[in-house]
């Protein structure tokens, strides 16, 4: 029985299915199938709301193993437009660290102003929001700036 409708990305459908009660998504590429609460599932799905996500099959397992960066990513939107204006895009991506085969979840910041204006907020937002959520993210969440 089907929960939802599929989440439709660029590349990815994430299958959401009801077993025993509880959401379930099947991974496309390898067929396997995880149980989770459906809000587990719903507020991963909310970020396409907030961010453009690349590689969003990927980006969705990432914060499924690593459910307490959920929340951050969701409270991140409003610290972000805070810090860099409410016209700030944002976009949601994973990038793997070849040196440290570690993967990391970047939230980048679209921008029009001034380079060094740009990374001077970059640096108030790391100093006073970021830091904080240290403890939860273990470093594997960042935040940089791009310019449009």
């Amino acid at each position: 029985m089907t929960l939802a409708a599929p989440l439709t990305t660029d590349r990815t459908n994430i299958n959401l299915i009801s077993v025993s009660g509880n959401a379930a998504f099947i991974e496309p590429d390898t067929g396997t199938w995880h149980i989770s609460t459906a809000s587990q599932v719903e507020r991963i799905s909310t970020l396409q709301q907030f961010y453009e996500i690349k590689q969003p099959g990927d980006v969705f397992q990432f914060l499924y193993d690593h459910p307490g960066f959920v929340e951050v990513v969701i409270e991140a939107v409003e610290a972000l437009r805070n810090e860099f204006g409410a016209d700030a895009s944002l976009e949601l991506e994973l990038v793997r660290d070849p040196e440290t085969d570690t993967t990391e979840l970047f939230a980048l910041v679209k921008v029009d102003l001034d380079p060094n204006t740009a990374l001077q907020k970059l640096q108030e937002f790391d100093q006073n929001w970021l830091l904080d959520r240290e403890e939860i993210t273990n470093g594997l969440f960042n935040v940089d700036v791009t310019f449009r």
